[in-house]
């Protein structure tokens, strides 16, 4: 088959690891002897800016191993306040993507399956292309601020993902509770959705070793250093394991998107002593995320809210044991054999949970860890039932 792969964030000169796991699938694609090309287009609703006028709105069309990578950018036209869409941001950003589909078509021939990655943009431009050229589209689900963000209960939100949705092949959800918490606040049609999990990518089991527990016992915490994902909770579960004796270290992998909060985190270590047992080790590309967590002995996600976790299931891969908040996505993940899914979000409840691992860290199966990770969510798998839908398609 062609297939061409829209997602709404993707890699950039500017951001060389944004959208790991759209890559992940393309390649997932490729790898099975497929035709792959990648439409990555984004829309600047905000009216200020330079977005016209800066590098990444002169993006050049380039091949990455085998790839084409098209880059459609856009700046809304309508300077409205609060950042919502309008009709015109809709037709504007639709537009710029048929034009840019146009020019990947003309040199790689028409697709036979559009597959977007969230709603906003991916999914509508792949909508509008889909009705202009009949091609069957499917969209996968991943982004947490329709359920949790309170720009996305705005009308004009709510009805460009009905829509985007309804007219879909099949919507894929990337788990059970990302799909009953979209049934239950917008009006979806249930057989429209379909759960499939994130892929977990094959350099992780490749990397698949075992470790033993020693001193300093060496923790992860993969994520953006954003308030969701409950860094500072980590920090003081931490600082309560050092008043206990225990001789930890946690790598901190993730930059912040705002400097003020980063500079809290950072404050916080340095007032309660805990620079030798927290390292802020910034953005790492997927090499060093795997280094990262094969140094580890556990790795952690203290996060409040989340539609899956694919940091979980990439240290569950190379063989780690996981302590993480039940944050909502994780279920699907988790088994009692992987770690402890905590159910009471606290610094204290974390604390015991890593000691609980720390105690009991021979009892845990690194190589079925990674086995059954493997298993559940590998490329061959999540590949198998996704081109099942494109088939029926």
């Amino acid at each position: 088959m062609h297939i061409l792969i829209m997602p709404s964030w993707y890699k950039t000169p500017k951001k060389p690891i944004d959208g790991t796991f759209f890559e992940d699938q393309a390649r997932m694609f490729q790898k099975q002897g497929h035709q792959v090309g990648i439409l990555f287009s984004k829309h600047t609703l905000s009216f200020l800016g330079n977005t016209r006028f800066n590098i990444e709105s002169k993006i050049e069309n380039f091949i990455d191993n085998g790839i084409p990578i098209f880059y459609s950018m856009t700046q809304s036209y309508i300077p409205i306040p609060g950042r919502i869409p309008t009709k015109l941001d809709v037709l504007q950003t639709s537009l710029a993507g048929y034009r840019k589909y146009l020019e990947y078509k003309k040199t790689y021939g028409k697709p036979d399956i559009i597959h977007a990655h969230s709603v906003r943009w991916g999914g509508v431009i792949a909508n509008y292309i889909s009705n202009r050229e009949q091609i069957p589209y499917f969209l996968t689900k991943h982004f947490t601020g329709w359920i949790i963000g309170s720009k996305r209960h705005a009308n004009a939100f709510r009805k460009i993902l009905i829509k985007t949705v309804e007219n879909s092949n099949k919507t894929f959800v990337v788990s059970s509770y990302y799909k009953q918490e979209l049934l239950k606040k917008y009006s979806l049609n249930d057989d429209k959705l379909k759960v499939v999990p994130n892929i977990v990518s094959s350099i992780f089991y490749e990397n698949r070793c075992e470790t033993k527990i020693e001193n300093p016992v060496r923790l992860v915490v993969i994520g953006y250093l954003i308030k969701r994902k409950n860094h500072l909770m980590l920090f003081q579960a931490l600082k309560l394991l050092n008043d206990r004796g225990l001789n930890t270290h946690l790598k901190v992998v993730g930059s912040g998107r705002n400097d003020a909060f980063e500079k809290e985190l950072k404050s916080f270590v340095t007032i309660n002593n805990l620079e030798k047992q927290i390292e802020f080790a910034g953005l790492l590309n997927r090499l060093e995320v795997v280094e990262a967590i094969k140094e580890s002995h556990i790795l952690l996600s203290g996060s409040t809210f989340e539609t899956f976790g694919v940091n979980i299931i990439e240290g569950l891969s190379i063989g780690r044991p996981c302590v993480v908040f039940d944050s909502g996505g994780p279920r699907d993940i988790m088994r009692t054999k992987d770690g402890i899914l905590i159910s009471k979000k606290s610094s204290k409840a974390f604390a015991n949970a890593i000691q609980e691992i720390i105690n009991n860290y021979k009892n845990y199966d690194q190589r079925e860890i990674s086995e059954s990770c493997n298993k559940r969510f590998g490329e061959k798998t999540i590949y198998d039932i996704i081109f099942s839908e494109y088939l029926q398609a």
